[in-house]
């Protein structure tokens, strides 16, 4: 008896880019994804020291992300991919923010409490340490 083996083989397009900061300089290393809507396809590459980044994937629609270290990420959704084609994205990656303060009360200080920043895309926790200090 003899086996048969199929194997899909799908359309790849390209996406190419650069990962860079607001003033245009680059973010070496930064690791880069594209993830399609559907969950099915994944890929994964860093940018290399002038901040580009090339990906391989099946035709269909991704979410780009990088998430430099030490920096927020950033992502593109609805990036379109056609089979034998090259998609450009730019991903500019902001400058870290960064919240100090002190938590008082009518007592004074008030020491190991949360504190909790919302940016509108994802949430930030800290504690306030013996003096009400937290950053």
């Amino acid at each position: 008896m003899s086996r048969l083996t199929l194997t899909e083989t799908l359309d790849e397009g390209t996406i190419t880019g650069n990962v860079v900061r607001p003033d245009g300089t680059a973010v070496s290393d930064a690791p880069v994804s594209a993830g399609d809507t559907s969950y099915r396809f994944y890929n994964s590459t860093t940018a290399d020291s002038s901040g580009s980044f090339t990906l391989k994937v099946p035709e269909g629609t991704y979410r780009v992300r990088s998430d430099p270290p030490g920096m927020p990420a950033e992502r593109i959704r609805n990036v379109s991919v056609t089979a034998n084609e090259t998609t450009t994205v730019e991903l500019v990656v902001e400058e870290p923010a960064y919240i100090t303060g002190q938590v008082t009360n009518e007592s004074g200080p008030v020491p190991n409490v949360g504190v909790l920043a919302d940016s509108g895309d994802g949430y930030y926790f800290a504690s306030t340490n013996a003096t009400g200090h937290y950053n």
